[in-house]
């Protein structure tokens, strides 16, 4: 009986130590996991609510920035401006994002935990032998006790429990609950982490638009904020709900561990452990994937604006030094100015100060710029592949794309910015260069003043003064009309820069998002508002113009028929001998010009080389001429041209030029000549032989030119008159081996003699010289104005009145008053220099302050003067231009009249102001000015 006792107190001794001990264990258990539980869940909250407090700063920072935007007013401004919200929105909050490795220390903190778990799974028993009730009592003390003493009563045996394995088990199911709160949670580090670039971006996009030339309204902007508000504000509703998912589960995880050894204990099967670390493994190489491409998003976002900085610094840098060269050119220009000063008061000698600065080409520029643009953009990924959603689970087929950051923006410089880029550095190129042209200008002026003065003998002569005044009145409008190009060069290119990176940025979020999802995200309106606004003023203004023409034409068709009264008119009219045009009487001598301009625009045959414009081809015929010469070719040369086209001016060209170092003997037929031996006493005195019967022979005994002009001189219209030609024919003919005849003739002598006697077989060169076209012209006049040191002013263009005029000037664009001066001064001249002359300075108004004024050239109406001319009138006018000149005594014999019918005919002609006396011979010429209403008239009866 005491032994049976002894055993029953031994084991239920050994049984209450068994339960004591499996109390411990499982109290242990417990209080480690509550433990690991919540250093986890502190941890994770730690980061979230740091996360938020960074997103909350950014934020307010966003919104002060966004009240203090405004208009940047130049390049470097915009940088500045930049610079400054790179700094607040997306550098220091990517920097304390960086320091804070919150992903780092949330993957940290779940693996913390499970490490916490295994060591505390460890320190179990593997075995533990205990009865239902005792495990019972131990998990489930306050049970009711009817329920625990029927399981008691069912379970009463004791046996060996699998402590370790059941709570493995059960460890390891409740993980794979616990990642789908975990995947929530990286999902959200994700997405925040992505949206750690919006404030920038909407600050970005406003600084950018604002540069561009078309900010956004404040309102929208706001709107913008505030959509980005309420997207943070779901994102910290999300954070709550999961950190109390992790809370609730934590809470929940004992009660589930116990149902799971009370479950484990009432079945008696052994638990399978569960094989879930393949599953852990693919979950956390996602978080982490998901989390590097968030990452790499934000540096991405860093990149572009690095690359974007650097593209404004080479810019800006390009400006700076664009302002170094005009800084040198502008004292170039002062020190200029400061010389000719002191030369007028006479306190200065020596030369104009000799040029110093160059300007660098902006194709240098450009290519430095190229490929500097290159290396700054080499920062940036050429591909970069970007998530486009993220999921809390790797059993979600996420979508990637592409992007190519580097050739967006590479591509979208050349496209959108790199003609407007090359535009603003030749336009800088070009004002660089007006620069040293103005001084170049001034020293022309200067130094053709002074030869002038030095070659007079004279030490202050008026044309000195007059080179030395405009000079200087030059080059103080320059400087007074300087304008500050680097600043309009600047602005230009911030615009143009500014709408580069904004298209840039519109492609890349294009290519991340589709176009719908790109639309919602920026707004329709201001997409249409990017690409339409440009279109829609070209589209205002044509229609204005479209309205505005078909009002015109309605009116003029109605006047037309007949259905609305045309203007009344003024009946009254006075009629009168149709006279010249006033533009073709102007006396020349009578305008007050400057002794300087007088001096340039003489009307004589150029002496000076530099005023030979358009004669290269004929230069070049001569000196081949010359060399066929010189190898003992008979050469011949006949010089034929309108009256005033330059002929002596060619020859006067070639003496320096083409036939320099030779022997020149020049003359000229001024007296009529008609009979041999008249002839030959002229060329014998022209090129001084004493024997008139021996001329062939003094010719050929040496080498040497021989120029007579006015070949029109040497007959008469009549038989009988043509001795003297054609003994010159003959004389040409014998001699031309060893002398080099030259001869000009105006061409409607030439048509004549060549009918005649076959004049152009006497010559192996005959040089046509032809009308000189608008670009030579235009550089004759330009020659010799440019040398005076007056600015120009030419009249504005008239205002078109027809509608296919309208059209053409809408189609070409506003015309240039210059170019269209110069046409309608060669149209008018028709290609002759010396008209041209006359012209040009007819149609000055006046000189002011150093600026020439001119008047518009008007085509006036010559019908009234032509059709006023009879057959006999031009009869007479095409012997004159045949003969040169005609006395009235000559006028006689060509048309088998009396002399004083020949002399009524031409004072007829002379009062109509067509013909006046040759200045330097006998007789009666076509007046230069009246030579375009002549040849018009011969035009249209085929006289000509």
């Amino acid at each position: 009986m005491y032994l049976l006792s002894e055993n029953i107190f031994r084991r239920r001794r050994k049984e209450a130590m068994a339960s004591a001990s499996f109390a411990r264990e499982w109290f242990t258990l417990s209080e480690r996991l509550k433990a690991a539980t919540e250093r986890s869940r502190a941890e994770l909250e730690e980061c979230w609510r740091e996360l938020n407090d960074l997103l909350e700063r950014q934020f307010r920072e966003s919104e002060m920035l966004a009240t203090s935007l405004g208009e940047p007013r130049d390049l470097q401004a915009w940088r500045i401006e930049r610079e400054k919200i790179a700094r607040r929105l997306l550098q220091e909050p990517c920097s304390q994002w960086e320091r804070l490795q919150l992903a780092r220390r949330a993957m940290m903190a779940i693996e913390m935990y499970d490490r916490d778990v295994g060591a505390a799974l460890g320190a179990l028993p593997e075995a533990i032998s205990l009865t239902t009730s005792e495990i019972l009592s131990a998990l489930e003390p306050d049970r009711p006790q009817r329920w625990w003493q029927r399981i008691t009563i069912l379970k009463r045996a004791r046996r060996p429990r699998p402590l370790r394995a059941l709570v493995e088990a059960e460890l390891r199911r409740q993980r794979r609950r616990r990642l789908d709160i975990e995947g929530q949670y990286f999902l959200l580090l994700a997405e925040t982490t992505r949206a750690l670039r919006d404030p920038w971006d909407v600050i970005r996009a406003a600084v950018d638009a604002a540069a561009a030339g078309h900010p956004l309204a404040s309102r929208e902007v706001k709107m913008r904020l505030q959509r980005i508000q309420t997207a943070r504000q779901e994102l910290i509703e999300r954070g709550q709900a999961i950190l109390s998912a992790w809370r609730a589960w934590g809470e929940a995880m004992e009660s589930r561990l116990k149902k799971r050894l009370v479950s484990g204990t009432i079945r008696r099967r052994r638990p399978r452990p569960l094989d879930g670390d393949e599953q852990w493994a693919a979950y956390r190489i996602h978080w982490t994937r998901q989390m590097r491409a968030a990452e790499m998003g934000i540096r991405l976002e860093r990149n572009l604006e690095q690359a974007e900085d650097r593209l404004l610094e080479l810019f800006q840098k390009a400006l700076e030094n664009l302002a170094v060269e005009r800084a040198g050119l502008e004292a170039e220009f002062d020190e200029a100015i400061e010389w000719l000063r002191q030369r007028i008061e006479r306190q200065a000698r020596g030369d104009f100060p000799p040029p110093r600065m160059d300007v660098v080409p902006a194709a240098s520029r450009v290519s430095e710029l190229d490929a500097e643009l290159k290396a700054a953009l080499g920062s940036l990924p050429s591909s970069y592949e970007i998530w486009t959603t993220f999921s809390p689970s790797p059993r979600r087929r996420l979508r990637a794309k592409q992007l190519r950051p580097r050739d967006v923006l590479s591509q979208t410089l050349r496209r959108r910015g790199w003609g407007e880029i090359m535009v603003a550095l030749q336009d800088i190129e070009a004002k660089h260069r007006d620069i040293l042209q103005q001084i170049e200008r001034a020293r022309e002026v200067v130094r053709f003043g002074l030869e002038v003065a030095d070659s007079a003998l004279e030490a202050d002569t008026p044309i000195a003064r007059d080179a030395l005044r405009n000079a200087l009145s030059l080059l103080e409008h320059q400087r007074r009309q300087r304008s500050d190009e680097h600043a309009a060069a600047s602005v230009h290119l911030m615009r143009t820069l500014a709408s580069v990176l904004l298209e840039a940025r519109m492609l890349l979020a294009r290519h991340q998002l589709s176009a719908l999802a790109y639309l919602a995200q920026q707004g329709l309106r201001q997409a249409v508002v990017l690409l339409g606004r440009s279109s829609l003023v070209a589209l205002t203004q044509s229609l204005r113009r479209l309205v505005s023409a078909l009002e015109r034409f309605a009116s003029t068709f109605l006047i037309t028929i007949g259905w609305k009264p045309a203007p009344s008119a003024d009946r009254s009219e006075v009629i009168t001998r149709p006279f010249l045009p006033e533009e073709f009487t102007l006396d020349l001598g009578a305008q007050a010009l400057p002794a300087l301009y007088r001096h340039l625009f003489r009307l004589e045959p150029v002496q000076d080389p530099r005023f030979l414009v358009g004669r290269e081809q004929e230069l070049a015929a001569i000196a081949e001429a010359r060399s066929l010469w010189e190898a003992g070719r008979p050469v011949a040369i006949l010089i034929v041209g309108q009256r005033g086209s330059g002929k002596t001016s060619l020859i006067n060209g070639a003496l320096k030029r083409s036939l320099a170092g030779l022997e020149i003997v020049r003359g000229e037929f001024r007296d009529r000549l008609v009979t041999e031996s008249q002839m030959r006493e002229f060329l014998a005195r022209c090129i001084g032989a004493e024997n008139v019967s021996s001329l062939e022979d003094f010719l050929a005994a040496s080498r040497r030119v021989v120029i007579i002009e006015e070949l029109e001189r040497t007959f008469l219209r009549q038989i009988g008159y043509y001795g003297a030609i054609r003994s010159l024919q003959r004389v040409i003919a014998a001699t031309c081996p060893s002398t080099l005849w030259i001869l000009t003739l105006n061409e409607v002598a030439f048509r004549f003699l060549n009918a005649a006697v076959n004049l152009g077989a006497s010559f192996s060169h005959r040089l046509n010289i032809s009308t000189a076209s608008r670009e030579d012209l235009r550089q004759a006049i330009l020659r010799r104005h440019d040398l005076s040191g007056l600015r120009l002013q030419f009249p504005p263009s008239p205002r078109p009145r027809a509608l296919a005029d309208r059209i053409k000037t809408f189609l070409r664009g506003p015309a240039d008053p210059e170019m269209v001066f110069f046409e309608a001064l060669a149209r008018e001249s028709a290609g002759v220099y010396r008209t041209a002359l006359e012209l040009w300075l007819g149609h000055i108004e006046a000189i002011e302050a150093g600026v020439l004024y001119l008047k518009p050239i008007v085509t006036p109406d010559l019908s009234p003067v032509i059709e006023d001319l009879d057959l006999e009138d031009l009869f007479t006018l095409v012997a004159i231009l045949q003969h040169g000149s005609l006395t009235p005594e000559e006028h006689a014999i060509v048309f088998q009249r009396s002399i004083a019918a020949s002399r009524a005919q031409l004072d007829e002609l002379l009062a109509r102001e067509i013909i006046e006396p040759d200045p330097n011979r006998p007789g009666f010429r076509v007046r230069p000015e009246a030579s375009r209403v002549v040849r018009e008239a011969l035009y249209r009866r085929n006289l000509l």
